[in-house]
């Protein structure tokens, strides 16, 4: 493995080889695997923003914004885990997807975003199965409807709460965000309880209301905020040689193509999930006590 990162540092210096050491942690690897280099994710992201603070000095550049930080990340999160996903769930693949792997793309993404938990097992369907039928009975939401989206994400979570008999809000939400990406916007405890410490939320009588509410304010604080998140996303174009490899030709790591990469980081769906980035990333190190934006 370490030759293998010899080669990285060497194809991208150190701050491709930071890159590559968080994505081990991202692909499994234990601690022991990659030298006791650190110890959790937000370690690694640090690091990562280290050697990308002294590209941009070098480079006479600086850090766009506080931003910036979540636009790499989820640049690395989408190329690693949501983009595989994608390639197999969504609803614009240009034939219909294959159930089997369809499926198989389904659990991986289900236990990287910590959902699987909710969907027992069943000895005569597929793992997931009824899922993923459910997934592909609901029309795609119309572009910037996101009234429509809401509903659809109500009766995707209530029909696998009939199903499964557990609560399928937060698993709904991501499983149609793969599907149909915006305008799904995904629920999930530590954007909620970042909302909630903002003040933004109050008490609601059921989860459909609880859901809706939630929208309604991600949606207000978005919009505050998106001029930013877009100005930290076209900063990756700045820095594009240093995002994961999305392959391998030639015996040669290669990334996103250049056009490829610029339809996506531009794309409304990609600032809204760096959002969801910012807002994981802060409530977190606010519960163990770190700043995210160190």
């Amino acid at each position: 493995m370490w030759g293998f990162c010899g080669r990285w540092r060497r194809v991208r210096g150190w701050d491709g080889f930071a890159v590559y050491i968080l994505g081990l942690t991202q692909k499994g690897q234990t601690k022991s695997e990659i030298g006791g280099f650190v110890r959790r994710k937000s370690d690694h992201l640090h690091l990562v923003f280290v050697f990308l603070r002294k590209s941009y000095i070098r480079r006479g550049m600086t850090m766009t914004n506080e931003y910036s930080r979540s636009a790499f990340s989820y640049a690395c999160t989408w190329i690693w885990h949501d983009q595989p996903a994608v390639q197999e769930i969504s609803f614009t693949r240009p034939e219909p997807p294959d159930d089997e792997k369809a499926r198989a793309a389904l659990c991986k993404f289900a236990h990287q975003y910590g959902v699987d938990r909710n969907f027992k097992k069943e000895n005569d369907v597929p793992r997931l199965g009824r899922v993923w039928d459910a997934l592909q009975s609901i029309p795609r939401p119309e572009d910037e409807n996101y009234d429509e989206a809401k509903q659809s994400v109500a009766e995707l979570a209530e029909r696998l709460e009939a199903a499964y008999g557990q609560n399928a809000w937060s698993a709904a939400s991501k499983f149609l965000w793969i599907r149909f990406r915006s305008p799904i916007i995904i629920y999930d405890m530590k954007t909620w309880g970042w909302l909630k410490r903002e003040g933004k939320l109050g008490s609601f009588r059921d989860w459909k209301s609880a859901y809706y509410g939630f929208c309604d304010v991600w949606r207000t604080e978005y919009q505050k905020r998106e001029g930013e998140i877009r100005v930290a996303c076209e900063g990756l174009l700045d820095v594009r040689e240093y995002l994961p490899p999305v392959g391998v030709i030639g015996g040669k790591l290669v990334g996103i193509p250049d056009a490829e990469l610029e339809a996506i980081v531009l794309s409304g769906w990609f600032r809204e999930r760096v959002f969801d980035d910012y807002m994981l990333t802060v409530e977190a190190n606010s519960q163990i006590g770190t700043d995210g934006a160190k």
